[in-house]
């Protein structure tokens, strides 16, 4: 899998592709190829991080904005691994270049803004998953006779899910609320043949996605202003950013839009649904 995704960035770059789209999951818990390989096979003009405005620069060991605390901690022996992604991922590789490391993202009180806009926190989407979980337990030891013998063996299939997927998501950060949303999302998706037991409950899930589409809309929109900023066609640009970002979203909308030329790939493996 490595061998073949760096095979193919390899290829892209042949191929005059100037803009690279790197989909990472911020909490590494699938990884299996590092930026620090990425950079080293591309070997960018400039490498754009979401999560950091465009006044936070770095290049050949000068920060400017955020990365001056990241820099601080890459040389401290107290130094934790960051959520993705961070400049101790990508600066090793690039300190010997002119390789520019830039932020590609809106202010944090824009985020807060838009969160608040969208109603959009750990609370509301926890709701919708204890609510599920509830009512899948009422139906399989309240009314099982409700159940045909394959529907009550799917709905303690649907109880385990729920289960095992709402533990770990009781923070208030945006990208875990996004995380404990795309596991609902995947687990009503799988589960299609029990939705008329969840009318009520699938209609509060509708809803959540329309806010969750309006919030990604903006939030792409702001990256894809500072992006084009950056894109001119001749130099090559590595843009790192949540995989969400780049499967079927705004961003690659706007980017089709104009026209751009873009090979996008992730660095995890997807979970099995």
């Amino acid at each position: 899998m490595l061998e073949q995704l760096l095979s193919q960035i390899q290829q892209a770059k042949k191929d005059h592709i100037k803009l690279f789209l790197c989909g990472v999951e911020h909490k590494r818990l699938h990884t299996f190829v590092s930026l620090g390989q990425i950079v080293s096979t591309l070997m960018p003009d400039i490498i754009l991080f979401e999560g950091y405005t465009p006044e936070c620069t770095y290049k050949q060991g000068i920060a400017l904005g955020s990365f001056q605390k990241e820099l601080k901690d890459i040389h401290s022996q107290k130094r934790k691994l960051r959520d993705q992604p961070c400049l101790a991922d990508v600066a090793p590789q690039i300190d010997p270049y002119t390789i520019l490391v830039k932020g590609v993202d809106s202010s944090p009180s824009r985020h807060t803004f838009l969160e608040r806009k969208y109603n959009l926190n750990t609370q509301r989407v926890l709701k919708i998953f204890q609510t599920l979980y509830t009512r899948t337990d009422e139906l399989i030891y309240l009314t099982p006779k409700k159940l045909s013998v394959p529907a009550y063996k799917r709905m303690e299939l649907l109880s385990n899910r729920l289960y095992d997927e709402q533990r770990g998501y009781y923070t208030g950060d945006i990208n875990v609320v996004g995380g404990c949303y795309n596991s609902l999302s995947i687990i009503l998706d799988a589960f299609q043949d029990l939705h008329v037991f969840f009318a009520d409950v699938l209609s509060q899930f509708t809803q959540l996605r329309h806010d969750f589409h309006g919030y990604d809309t903006e939030r792409d929109t702001d990256i894809f202003s500072n992006l084009r900023r950056e894109y001119d066609g001749h130099r090559t640009l590595l843009l790192c950013i949540g995989g969400h970002h780049i499967e079927d979203s705004p961003l690659l909308r706007l980017l089709e839009e104009h026209t751009i030329p873009y090979f996008k790939f992730i660095t995890y493996q997807q979970p099995l649904c």
